[in-house]
């Protein structure tokens, strides 16, 4: 919070994206918990294929709360989707949306890996983000000073 800041304005604005119509939701069974890291790694690697068409030339942004499994997801895809890997810290953020644009633009898919930095602020318009990929669902932990400060009122 901004607590002590005593004269600070803020906005609320409601989302111009209608969800019911413009969005599905999709849960895979996956046979592995996230407290399971190295097989629910495995699971999503398994299943990321399955979600998004490494023909289709549209963008993609799959979401991860660690850099780790980011990078072991990665690796383990098939051979097919590594050309179509854009992933958050291996170049500059302006450039790999500079990539991710120009292969949409020569009708080529591209996938984007970030981390939560990504998960805001991101522009990403139109077949630039058709797909959105959550991996794990970030949960602070229970003892942040500022979880702490949010329950105390």
């Amino acid at each position: 919070g901004l607590v002590w800041l005593p004269d600070t304005t803020t906005l609320a604005l409601e989302s111009p994206f209608d969800f019911a119509k413009q969005g599905e939701l999709y849960i895979p069974p996956l046979t592995a918990s996230p407290k399971q890291p190295e097989a629910h790694t495995e699971a999503v690697a398994e299943w990321l294929p399955k979600l998004i068409a490494a023909d289709e030339a549209v963008g993609t942004l799959v979401l991860f709360t660690s850099r780790k499994q980011m990078s072991e997801v990665a690796m383990r895809l098939p051979e097919e989707y590594l050309p179509l890997l854009l992933i958050q810290g291996e170049i500059p953020k302006a450039a790999l949306l500079e990539k991710h644009a120009k292969a949409l633009a020569e009708g080529r898919a591209s996938i984007i890996f970030g981390l939560d930095s990504f998960a805001e602020g991101l522009d990403l318009p139109g077949e630039a983000c058709v797909h959105v990929i959550i991996v794990k669902l970030p949960f602070s932990m229970p003892d942040n000073p500022i979880e702490k400060r949010k329950t105390a009122g």
